[in-house]
């Protein structure tokens, strides 16, 4: 168990690798003339999906040239579909708290505006859509799926640092892992991926959504907004967690994969994965 251990931390390290090359082949090879053009659009979506499909591919590919085969996730017998619904519908509302509590201490001056509807839609899919099935993809069924050879704690913690790291942004880093370690925990908790893409693309739509309300509205307006939808998503997270059984809301499934020291995820590879998306995440 202790060299899989090893193993996964290091094909997980060549992996991330693949995606820093793309991030800086984009880095290069954008423009800001051409951020809003159609050759630009193009650019950020294709981007968007190699940045989580090629680091999949490598993992995956490494992890069979190993010889490992595919770890299930187990969930918990009293799990229910009614269970699962009303577990992500608190992860949302409390994500979707915590990045307005985090956009107020932290303001950002990025605002999006609608030029055309065609605009609006491919903007959409870039920021909600793409993220919320392939990150999900990457970092939960895959990478939170395989960490849990150290543990469905550490399986958590570890996929959402690796998840903070990749947006390359130290503003952004407190808040996406804090989103990882929810998403984290609602697929471990459920041992089903659809969960947490559904929470995903809500939150990044909504935020989408609250981002336009930002531009287009007077400010003491959209804090008003704020403040109710703040307010009736709090209300709502508490009732969901109210509605679910105890067991679900406090203890993890039983039956874990491994329990290997997490000492052992510190390879070489990997830190100097973790060395290099820290200095990226200030450049």
């Amino acid at each position: 168990m202790v060299s899989r251990a090893k193993r996964t931390s290091e094909n997980m390290a060549v992996a991330l690798f693949a995606g820093i090359i793309i991030h800086l082949l984009y880095s290069l090879a954008s423009d800001s003339a051409f951020n809003d053009t159609a050759v630009g659009i193009v650019i950020s979506l294709v981007y968007a999906v190699l940045l989580q499909l090629v680091p999949a591919g490598v993992f995956v590919g490494m992890q069979k040239l190993s010889g490992y085969d595919r770890i299930r996730v187990e969930k918990q017998p009293s799990q229910s579909v009614r269970n699962n619904v009303l577990l992500s519908v608190a992860a949302f509302s409390l994500i979707f708290i915590c990045g307005i509590i985090y956009s107020a201490a932290f303001p950002s001056a990025v605002t999006y505006k609608n030029e055309s509807l065609v605009s609006g839609l491919l903007f959409i899919i870039r920021s909600a859509v793409i993220p919320a099935v392939l990150e999900e993809f990457l970092y939960r069924h895959i990478f939170c799926r395989e960490l849990t050879v150290y543990g469905n704690v550490f399986a958590i913690i570890g996929s959402s640092l690796l998840f903070a790291l990749v947006h390359y942004s130290y503003y952004t880093f407190p808040y996406a892992f804090v989103c990882g370690l929810i998403l984290g925990f609602v697929y471990i908790k459920t041992g089903s991926v659809k969960y947490t893409v559904g929470i995903h693309f809500m939150n990044n739509f909504c935020s989408y959504i609250f981002s336009l309300f930002s531009s287009e509205l007077l400010y003491g307006d959209y804090i008003r907004i704020v403040v109710i939808a703040a307010v009736l998503f709090m209300m709502l997270a508490l009732m969901a967690l109210r509605m679910l059984p105890p067991d679900i809301r406090n203890k993890f499934p039983s039956k874990e994969y491994g329990n290997v020291p997490s000492s052992v995820f510190l390879t070489f590879p990997m830190g100097i994965f973790i060395v290099c998306a820290v200095i990226l995440n200030f450049l």
